[in-house]
């Protein structure tokens, strides 16, 4: 099926590559492969990342559980609880948790459970969940019936536009929904049960492996493009798509840790190497330059890889010059296939972004590299150049092919 199992490896380093005071933050993160450094990759292969919800969000939600009164058995410090494991994952009840497994139950606690199985954001919602939630508001609170009846128009048929309108194009997630309809949480409200029936579980990211099998042998980590997907809706509420905002938790964290090095060297990193090892002695993880020292918990990232469709293309020889055609962080698989062809390949890349110098990804490597970069640069001038204008424009092109 083309997955290469599960790996889980610590972020070992994060260089921004978008300039400051563009508009959109994009990173270049380097992940470790498995403990021997050991993986199967070939160029343009896809990794797939499994998010996690930020602190901030799971204590919302164990706040209102807190203030409800009804869950003191899960809420309090070091409680676990024992939830039926279930196979399928488009189930309400989430299929994964970390905690100990049996064939047919997980033991976990609420805070792993609300950490890495729930998406707590704005994809977590569907109209099932409205409907579900519906069931379990207090009629005998005080804007229990008012509230009814809006989580039953979010869910009818006819209130599919309603729906778009509050949750999809406001971005309102879980938690916001559980915080306004508060109803919910009355003396006759919703239950443990209930309430993990309204959660989903959280859904992988794919991102494209930027770097080369080279490299990876090399270093023993895989590089991949994340740009941060934030805005503001149209009234004026701010959002954080949930792979961003799993990745915003981790960027912050080494930031903060870099700047409480205040100067003083990192401390040497355990290489730990055996005779199976592969990986060479690491640099301590860095952000942006910036050593960091040690490695946290939440450093580490668990993700599996998926095979691409650029193998082949990649191991064709000299006399088989590439076309390559990206833009924005789709450029990401671009770069793994030019990286293991190598120099001096007469490759042509044509690379659309929007502002040279600004968010003009790996232009420099492409420079040391040889590759001849036909640029489609969107915010020019007046009129707005895509890759489609630029290879119409290069009647040399026309003639060779």
């Amino acid at each position: 099926d083309g997955w290469k199992g599960e790996n889980r490896g610590r972020v070992r380093r994060v260089n921004r590559v978008t300039e400051e005071g563009w508009f959109q933050k994009t990173y270049a993160i380097e992940i470790e492969v498995d403990g021997r450094g050991k993986i199967d990759i070939e160029p343009g292969d896809v990794l797939r990342v499994k998010p996690k919800n930020r602190k901030e969000k799971v204590e919302r939600i164990i706040k209102l559980m807190k203030e409800c009164g009804r869950f003191e058995d899960v809420v309090r410090e070091g409680a676990t609880m024992v939830i039926s494991k279930v196979v399928d994952s488009s189930s309400s009840v989430p299929d994964s948790f970390e905690g100990s497994l049996t064939s047919s139950s997980v033991l976990t606690t609420l805070t792993s459970l609300l950490t890495s199985s729930v998406d707590l954001g704005y994809t977590g919602v569907d109209v099932n969940t409205m409907h579900e939630l519906s069931h379990y508001v207090d009629l005998n609170a005080e804007k229990g019936g008012m509230q009814y009846d809006k989580l039953r128009s979010l869910a009818g048929g006819e209130g599919e536009a309603l729906f778009r309108d509050y949750v999809v194009k406001e971005k309102r997630g879980i938690v916001e929904i559980l915080e306004e309809f508060d109803s919910v949480w009355g003396p006759d409200g919703i239950t443990l049960p209930g309430l993990l029936s309204v959660f989903r579980s959280i859904q992988p990211r794919e991102y494209s492996i930027s770097s080369s099998p080279s490299d990876t042998a090399k270093k023993g980590t895989v590089e991949i493009l994340a740009a941060v997907k934030k805005g503001t809706t149209r009234l004026g509420r701010k959002y954080v798509g949930g792979c961003s905002d799993y990745f915003i938790d981790i960027v912050e964290g080494m930031e903060k840790r870099a700047n409480d090095v205040n100067g003083r060297p990192p401390k040497p990193p355990n290489t730990g190497t055996t005779e199976e090892s592969t990986i060479p002695t690491k640099p301590p993880p860095s952000i942006n330059g910036a050593d960091i020292s040690p490695s946290y918990p939440s450093d580490y990232v668990v993700y599996t890889v998926r095979s691409g469709s650029f193998g082949v293309v990649s191991r064709l020889g000299p006399g088989f010059p590439l076309l390559c055609v990206g833009s924005g962080t789709g450029i990401a698989p671009l770069r793994s296939v030019l990286r293991e062809r190598g120099k001096g390949e007469g490759d042509v890349l044509v690379q659309g972004f929007r502002k040279e110098g600004m968010d003009e990804y790996y232009a420099r490597e492409w420079e040391e590299m040889g590759i001849e970069v036909w640029k489609a640069e969107s915010q020019k001038g007046v009129r707005k150049v895509y890759v489609q204008d630029v290879i119409r424009e290069r009647e040399v092109l026309k003639e060779e092919l």
